[in-house]
């Protein structure tokens, strides 16, 4: 999808009246800093590894809007995080829910890829997976296990009793 990297630029004629001001070149600055981000941004979403690509879609099937999964490097260390509109959040900032879903997400799509390449399709066990989720997601992500189910066996242990009854209830 295209991405209006200039966006922050609109509007923006301060360089037009001196370069020596130091507002303007301050200002100059941050839209560079603001441009530079986006496409960092853009080019990581766009060449993400295919699982943490794949669980962006999961996530995208629980919660529409909730943003893009991005592995990347912080400090030299790989790194988890959420890429949405208002900029980069890490896994430490996400609520347990979100974490649940983001690693939820993860364990379903390296299972999808490693059935894929072995071309055998392991069970997938699955322990309270979402015991942080509010109703609406905790409905939607036993769905999703549903909808795994058709390659993968689906073990799901839970103590939640709505849990249980929704994913009963989808057979």
């Amino acid at each position: 999808r295209p991405v209006d990297l200039l966006g922050p630029a609109r509007g923006f004629r301060g360089l037009r009246r001196s370069p020596a001001c130091p507002t303007t070149r301050r200002d100059a600055l941050a839209m560079a800093h603001q441009l530079l981000g986006a496409a960092i941004d853009e080019h990581e979403r766009q060449h993400q590894d295919p699982v943490i690509a794949r669980a962006s879609e999961l996530v995208a099937e629980i919660v529409p809007g909730w943003g893009s999964i991005i592995k990347t490097r912080v400090d030299d260390k790989l790194v988890i995080q959420r890429l949405e509109a208002e900029g980069r959040i890490g896994d430490h900032a996400i609520s347990d829910g979100g974490r649940a879903l983001l690693y939820l997400a993860i364990r379903l799509a390296f299972a999808q890829q490693d059935a894929s390449r072995r071309q055998i399709a392991l069970p997938i066990i699955c322990d309270d997976p979402l015991v942080h989720f509010d109703d609406n997601r905790q409905q939607a992500a036993v769905q999703l296990l549903k909808k795994v189910s058709a390659q993968h066996q689906v073990v799901l242990f839970t103590c939640e009793s709505d849990t249980r009854d929704h994913a009963v209830s989808l057979g």
